[in-house]
């Protein structure tokens, strides 16, 4: 796994202008946690994930070099609304979470994955038009404290999103993507899946994991984390481009995922880039 992953990074030199030598963000013990808490500080007001539709805004120091974009994780809570200035929205979305059933032991252990890998950034760290934002829909209200919530040890935050995870909006979201199964499925975005139109639904990056063993699932994750930071502004093409790498690397992680050839050309086959 670990070569893996490290094999992934290796092959994009771009990455050297960002900070790889640390971890990009995180808490104190580098466990991810919610992106974006409400409040704004001086400097320029930019849209965030909050409570009051986006919420209030964080002057972002920029960090990124260029056009590069770079993967960081949000919990979207009941009364937040699905959007901001970001440059993708991913999803994990699932119609439902039964722990004894096939969709909700894989949307578990996608949850897991979500939780040890997606990175969490401040809002003041960041500059949000650099970033794919990994959203996982949740039932409660905003906290008052997101970062004293889920700021925890990773088994902590990855039950607690489990518990609270909104199928609800999720379904809706999968509805607006014209998606007809119960999922998981890992979605990319140009727009916040709560705006789609019906013609936006060509430019979508989906990954539909319900043929995947529960087993593989926190590698598949794990891959399309790997390979959501993009070198450049995206758009429909750059997202039929990760589709296309997303596939690649599934073939060559087949043999270390114990899968015949044919089995990882059937899970490449559910990996769909846009039109």
């Amino acid at each position: 796994m670990m070569g893996r992953r490290l094999s992934v990074k290796s092959v994009r030199s771009v990455l050297a202008v960002c900070v790889v030598l640390s971890p990009l963000c995180g808490c104190g013990t580098n466990r991810p946690t919610p992106m974006y808490s409400r409040g704004a500080t001086a400097g320029a007001t930019l849209p965030i994930l909050g409570g009051t539709g986006i919420g209030a805004g964080v002057g972002a120091a920029a960090i990124f070099d260029g056009e590069y974009v770079r993967v960081a994780r949000a919990v979207l809570y009941s009364d937040d609304d699905d959007g901001g200035p970001f440059a993708v929205f991913s999803y994990l979305i699932a119609a439902q979470k039964d722990p004894q059933s096939p969709v909700g032991q894989r949307l578990r252990e996608a949850i897991a994955a979500y939780a040890r890998e997606a990175p969490y950034c401040a809002s003041n760290q960041i500059d949000p038009q650099r970033v794919n934002i990994f959203v996982v829909p949740t039932t409660p209200t905003r906290p008052p404290d997101v970062s004293r919530t889920l700021c925890a040890d990773e088994s902590s935050v990855r039950e607690l999103l489990f518990v609270d995870y909104d199928t609800a909006r999720a379904s809706r979201m999968a509805d607006k993507a014209g998606l007809q199964g119960q999922g998981p499925y890992l979605i990319a975005s140009l727009k916040p899946l709560s705006t789609l139109s019906l013609s936006d639904r060509s430019t979508l990056l989906i990954w539909d994991l319900s043929a995947i063993e529960p087993r593989l699932i926190r590698l598949a994750v794990d891959l399309f984390i790997d390979t959501a930071d993009r070198p450049s502004a995206l758009n429909k093409i750059s997202l039929r481009q990760w589709a296309f790498e997303l596939r690649n690397w599934i073939a060559v992680a087949a043999q270390g995922w114990n899968l015949s050839t044919e089995a990882a050309a059937a899970v490449a086959a559910n990996v769909k880039g846009p039109n």
